[in-house]
């Protein structure tokens, strides 16, 4: 009987090479995340010596993280030789806002369900801790909205979808690439979470999942950056308004 001990070899050796392959471009995706993280901090740290505080504000936070995931995707695409055309954005036109915004009001819909959801199977469910600090007055509210919608929508979608997701998509089916960015995506609201049970915050990690998954369809929809971008920021600014009004 022939057998192929050759082609069986190679085959092997393919597998293993692609297998290796598929774990660097994960590992390149993780270690992005955390540079951005890092400078992310960083920049928050700035602003706690300007403004004089001990702590950020959530308006330092908010601005750290916005100009931190930012500034690590344009520096991975010019460091790549990708360059600016990597970018699958244009100025927002009347259509690419009303997706943004029905997309937006769709994932806080989704999200609300299973807050709701698991409060009345009895789940102690907490707030968004950086929400919750806005409260008592309009004004802060309403410059914590614009920031959402100018600033970390945009440079989230930025780094989360149009370079990781992109990118892992690159080397892994469409569907994979979308799952395993949600998987990077959520865990980075942990601190969001803060106080809550175990099972509480595993609840609202899911609706972070969900909704990442849901920006990562509409991106390979859609293809344009401003979409999911405007939804990403329609959907924070949606919770910052929820816990205002009934925190």
């Amino acid at each position: 009987m022939y057998c192929d001990y050759h082609g069986m070899v190679e085959t092997i050796y393919s597998r293993a090479a692609r297998r290796i392959g598929h774990g660097k471009q994960i590992g390149i995706a993780a270690a992005l995340t955390i540079v951005a993280v890092l400078v992310a901090g960083m920049f928050s740290a700035i602003g706690m010596q300007i403004t004089g505080r001990s702590d950020p504000s959530p308006y330092t936070s908010f601005l750290a993280t916005g100009f931190g995931f930012a500034a690590v995707a344009l520096a991975y695409l010019t460091y790549t030789n990708r360059g600016l055309g990597y970018i699958d954005g244009a100025v927002p036109t009347a259509r690419s806002i009303s997706l943004g915004v029905g997309l937006g009001v769709g994932i806080f819909t989704a999200q609300t369900a299973i807050d709701l959801t698991a409060r009345i199977a009895g789940v102690s469910m907490g707030v968004d801790q950086a929400a919750s600090q806005l409260t008592g007055s309009v004004p802060l509210l309403v410059a914590a909205i614009a920031i959402n919608l100018a600033l970390i929508g945009p440079a989230e979608e930025l780094f989360f979808r149009n370079v990781l997701q992109k990118r892992l998509a690159e080397s892994f089916r469409t569907g994979t690439a979308i799952g395993l960015t949600s998987l990077i995506f959520a865990p980075l609201h942990l601190g969001n979470f803060h106080g809550q049970s175990a099972l509480a915050i595993g609840v609202s990690l899911s609706g972070v999942v969900i909704a990442s998954v849901l920006l990562g369809i509409a991106f390979v929809r859609y293809n344009r950056l401003e979409v999911v971008g405007i939804a990403h920021g329609i959907q924070n600014s949606l919770v910052l308004v929820t816990v205002y009004l009934f925190l």
